[in-house]
C-alpha cells in the first residue's frame, strides 16, 4: 500500500508539473550544475574536457561566486552539483562551497563528483566542507567515479594508478566514516563487467548509480563517440543490466522508474519520458561564469560576469524550447526531475499487473473444469507441410539451459521443414531475440510479446503449438500456458508439450492446472521417468511418452571433452542462490543453506585452491527474472574473501561461449540443471548437486544415465560426501562416456521420433 500510496503521489506531482511547465510563468532555476574547472588528472575515454585546448582561460574566483550567487536569478536555488574536469583540482574548493552557502539562503544540498585520484586533498577537505553545510543544515555528499576494477578503470581513465587512488581515497574515507557514494559511467570497454562493478560496491555496502555516456557538448566528447555508439548487441546488455538494477538492486522509486525510461529509449526506439529538471529549473555553469540551459544539448546563452548576463536565462527562453522540441526526447543522460505522467503509469500499470494477472488467472481456473473437457474433444485441423510454428514456454528470462532447449527445439523443428517461420512469445521480447540470433543462423524467426492479442494472432497462423521444454511446476504462469493451449485447441491446432519437467509440483491447484494443459496436448513427452511415476495419480487416463530435455539435442552435436588438454585447466562451479521454494522444511531452511554454504567453500578451499588449482565461478543464468547467478557472487566472496586462484565469470556468453568454458575445464560443480546435464553430456567429469531437498531433476537425470553415485542432495551434503565424489570422477573414463552419450541418445531419438511423427502426419 505504501508503494502504491507513493506511485499515486509522484503521478499528481507529474501531472501539476506538467500543467504547469505550459503555464506562461516565469520559474527561476532550483538546480544548478556548476562544473568549477575543466582541467583533470585523467584523460578519461568518454571525455575531451581535460584537453589543453579545452581548459578554461581563466576560472571565477570564489569572490566571483559570491557576486554570482547574489543574483536574484539564483535566489530559489535548493541544490548545487560541483562537476569538472576534477573539482579537487581547485585549493579554493572550499572557499567555494562557503560563498555560495552564504549566498544562497534557499539551499538544502551540495554535491561534489570526484575522481577520487586526489586522497589527501579529499580527506582534508571532505570533512571540512561537511561541517560548513552541517552548520546550515544543508546536506553534502560526494560521489566518486569507478567505471571497472583493477586495470579496467585506469584503462578507461587513461591514467596508470589511478584504480590504486581511488580505493586509497575510499578506505581513507572510511576510516574517517565519511559517506561517499559511486557513479559508474557504462562504456563499450566495461559493459561484460557492470556486474562485477556492482557486487564491488554491494559487498562495501556503498550505494551505485549508472549511467551511460553519451554526446554532452560541455565535455566535447563527440571525437570519442566510438567509445559510446553502442550496437544492437551491447544495447541488449545494457537493457538487461538497467532491468536488473531496477528490480533487484534499487530502492529509490525515482530511478527505478528512470532506468525504466532508458530500456524503452535503447531498445524499443521510444522517446525519452524521464523527467528532467533542466527542461524547467535548471541551469548549468561552466568555470569562466558561462551559463547554458544544460550541459548536454545547450549552447552558452549568456555570461555571469556581464553584469546583464544572468537575465539571459529568461531571455533567450526560445533556446530551450528549441532544444526541448529537438533534443530531449533522445537524451539518455542522467540528468533527472519530475517523470512524465505517462512513464508514471507504466511503472504504476507494471507494479499493479500481477495483481490483474492473478484475478485473471483465478477465473481461468475456475471456468477450466468446465470449458477444458469441452474444448479436448474438438477436431483437430490438420494441414501440412508446417509453414508456421508457435513456441511457448518460459522465454524472455531464459537461462543457458532454456537457450539450449530452444536451439534443440529449432533443430527438430528445422529438419521438418527448413524453410519453417518459428514464432516465439517471450515476455522480454529483446532478450529472446538476441538468443534466437545466436543460435538460429536462418532468421525465420518472429518473437512476438507475451500478450492475449499478439498470442492470438500468431495461434490463428500457426499450424502447432508447442510448450517447449521447461517444467511443469508450482507457478501461476502455468495458467498463461494453459490459455495458450486452451485458444490453440479451441482453433483447431495441433498441440504438443515437449521435453518437460513435472516438479515440484505441490499445490492442488496447480497439479489440477498442469493436468489440464496434458488433457489439451495433442502429444505430450515428458523429459524424465522418475518425476512422471512421482505424479502419476495427477496422469491418470492420459497418453504420453518419455524422452530426454530438448536441450541433449543441440549438445550431443557439440564433440566431447578432450582430457588431454585439460592440464592446467579451472574447475567450473555453477552454483546459484539457494531458493526456499525448493526446502521440504521451510524452518530449516536457513540451517540447511548455511551448513550447504561452509561444508562446500570449505571443500572447494581443501580440494582445490589449496592444490594451486584454478576455480572459476560461472554463472548459467544472466538475466534480472529467475536470479541473476552474478548477483550470489557477492556472497560467495564474502565465504572466499579474495583469492588470486578464484575468478567470477561476469560476460553474458552465447551457448558455443558457454560450451566452450565447459569444455576447456578439468571438472564441473553443477548446482543448476543445465550445468550438470552440460558437462555429463559433454563427458567431463561433472559432480552435481541437486537443490530441490525432496529430490529433483538433478537427481532424475543421474539416473536417468545411470551415475547416481556422482549426485549429492543438499539437505545430506557433506564434506566427506563431495570428497569422495570428487576422487571418483577426477579419473576421466572414457568407456563410461561412451555408455552415457549411448545411453541418452537412445532415449532422445526415441522422443524425436514420436515428435516428427505427429507432426507429419
Amino acid at each position: 500500500m505504501k508503494l502504491f500510496l507513493t506511485y499515486a503521489y509522484y503521478l499528481a506531482k507529474s501531472i501539476v508539473n506538467r500543467i504547469v511547465f505550459h503555464l506562461p510563468v516565469k520559474r527561476y532555476p532550483e538546480v544548478v550544475n556548476f562544473a568549477i574547472t575543466n582541467t583533470c588528472n585523467c584523460r578519461c575515454k568518454m571525455c575531451n574536457v581535460w584537453d589543453p585546448d579545452n581548459v578554461e582561460h581563466f576560472r571565477v574566483s570564489a569572490e566571483d561566486i559570491k557576486n554570482i550567487f547574489s543574483s536574484n536569478l539564483f535566489k530559489k536555488v535548493k541544490y548545487v552539483g560541483l562537476t569538472g574536469g576534477e573539482p579537487f583540482i581547485r585549493e579554493d574548493i572550499e572557499e567555494i562551497v562557503g560563498a555560495i552557502i552564504e549566498k544562497v539562503p534557499s539551499l538544502r544540498g551540495v554535491s561534489i563528483i570526484s575522481n577520487g585520484i586526489l586522497t589527501d586533498r579529499i580527506k582534508n577537505i571532505v570533512p571540512r566542507i561537511r561541517a560548513k553545510c552541517r552548520e546550515r543544515e544543508i546536506n553534502f555528499s560526494i560521489m566518486l567515479s569507478i567505471d571497472g576494477i583493477g586495470e579496467l578503470h585506469d584503462r578507461i581513465r587513461g591514467v596508470d594508478g589511478s584504480y590504486a587512488s581511488l580505493t586509497e581515497t575510499m578506505h581513507a574515507l572510511d576510516k574517517m566514516n565519511e559517506k561517499y557514494s559511486f557513479c559508474a559511467t557504462i562504456v563499450k570497454d566495461n559493459i561484460d563487467h557492470l556486474h562485477e562493478i556492482l557486487n564491488f560496491a554491494r559487498s562495501r555496502n556503498i550505494y551505485i548509480k549508472f549511467r551511460l555516456a553519451t554526446k554532452i557538448d560541455r565535455l566535447i566528447n563527440d571525437v570519442t563517440r566510438h567509445i559510446f555508439s553502442f550496437t544492437r548487441e551491447e544495447k541488449i546488455k545494457i537493457a538487461k543490466f538497467m532491468n536488473m538494477l531496477r528490480t533487484c538492486y534499487e530502492d529509490n522509486l525515482n530511478r527505478k522508474i528512470f532506468y525504466r525510461s532508458i530500456v524503452d529509449q535503447i531498445i524499443y526506439g521510444k522517446k525519452r519520458l524521464a523527467g528532467c529538471h533542466w527542461k524547467n529549473i535548471g541551469i548549468s555553469v561552466d568555470p569562466e561564469g558561462g551559463i547554458y540551459y544544460c550541459a548536454v544539448n545547450s549552447p552558452k546563452i549568456g555570461d555571469l560576469m556581464d553584469v546583464k548576463g544572468a537575465s539571459a536565462y529568461f531571455d533567450k527562453i526560445n533556446v530551450r524550447r528549441r532544444i526541448i522540441r529537438d533534443k530531449c526526447d533522445s537524451c539518455v543522460h542522467d540528468y533527472t526531475g519530475i517523470h512524465d505522467p505517462v512513464l508514471i503509469f507504466k511503472s504504476l500499470f507494471d507494479f499493479l499487473k500481477p495483481v490483474l494477472v492473478q484475478i485473471g488467472y483465478y477465473a481461468l481456473y475456475v471456468i477450466s473444469p468446465i470449458i477444458v473437457p469441452l474444448v479436448s474433444r474438438m477436431k483437430i485441423k490438420r494441414s501440412l507441410p508446417l509453414r508456421q510454428v508457435f513456441i511457448t514456454g518460459w522465454y524472455g528470462t531464459e537461462t543457458l539451459g532454456d537457450k539450449a532447449i530452444l536451439a534443440g527445439l529449432i533443430d527438430n523443428l528445422r529438419s521438418i521443414n527448413k524453410e519453417m517461420n518459428i514464432v516465439v512469445s517471450s515476455i522480454s521480447p529483446y532478450y529472446t531475440e538476441e538468443t534466437l540470433c545466436q543460435i538460429d543462423g536462418s532468421n525465420d524467426h518472429t518473437v512476438i510479446r507475451k500478450n492475449i492479442i499478439d498470442t492470438f494472432r500468431a495461434i490463428v497462423r500457426s499450424e502447432a503449438v508447442i510448450f517447449g521444454g521447461g517444467p511443469f511446476m508450482d507457478m501461476e504462469q502455468m495458467n498463461d500456458v494453459l490459455f495458450t493451449f486452451l485458444m490453440a485447441r479451441a482453433l483447431g491446432k495441433r498441440t504438443i508439450a515437449y521435453g518437460c519437467g513435472l516438479g515440484p509440483l505441490h499445490a492442488k491447484r496447480m497439479k489440477l492446472i498442469t493436468r489440464y494443459i496434458l488433457m489439451l496436448a495433442g502429444l505430450t513427452i515428458f523429459r524424465g521417468e522418475k518425476s512422471v511415476l512421482k505424479h502419476s495419480d495427477m496422469l491418470f487416463d492420459l497418453r504420453y511418452f518419455v524422452g530426454t530435455d530438448l536441450s541433449i539435442t543441440y549438445l550431443l552435436r557439440q564433440g566431447e571433452y578432450d582430457p588431454g588438454k585439460s592440464g592446467d585447466a579451472p574447475v567450473l562451479v555453477a552454483i546459484r542462490d539457494w531458493p526456499v521454494i525448493y526446502c521440504d522444511n521451510k524452518d530449516k531452511y536457513v540451517e540447511i543453506k548455511q551448513r550447504f554454504l561452509d561444508v562446500f567453500f570449505k571443500f572447494i578451499k581443501n580440494e582445490f585452491l589449496d592444490k594451486k588449482i584454478k576455480v572459476v565461478f560461472f554463472p548459467m543464468h544472466t538475466f534480472y527474472i529467475g536470479g541473476d547467478d552474478r548477483l550470489y557472487f557477492k556472497d560467495i566472496q564474502k565465504h572466499i574473501g579474495e583469492h588470486p586462484l578464484v575468478e567470477y565469470f561476469y560476460p553474458d556468453c552465447t551457448l558455443d561461449d558457454a560450451v566452450r568454458m565447459f569444455k576447456g575445464s578439468r571438472m564441473v560443480i553443477g548446482m543448476r540443471y543445465h550445468s550438470i546435464v552440460f558437462g555429463c553430456i559433454l563427458g567431463i567429469p561433472t559432480l552435481a548437486i541437486d537443490y530441490d531437498a525432496k529430490g529433483g531433476k538433478a537427481a532424475e537425470f543421474c539416473d536417468l544415465i545411470e551415475r547416481n553415485d556422482v549426485c549429492v542432495n543438499i539437505k545430506d551434503i557433506s564434506y566427506d560426501r563431495l570428497h569422495e565424489i570428487s576422487e571418483k570422477i577426477k579419473k576421466y573414463d572414457k568407456n563410461g562416456s561412451d555408455i552415457m552419450r549411448s545411453i541418452i541418445t537412445g532415449i532422445s531419438s526415441s522422443g524425436i521420433k514420436k515428435f516428427k511423427e505427429y507432426l507429419s502426419r
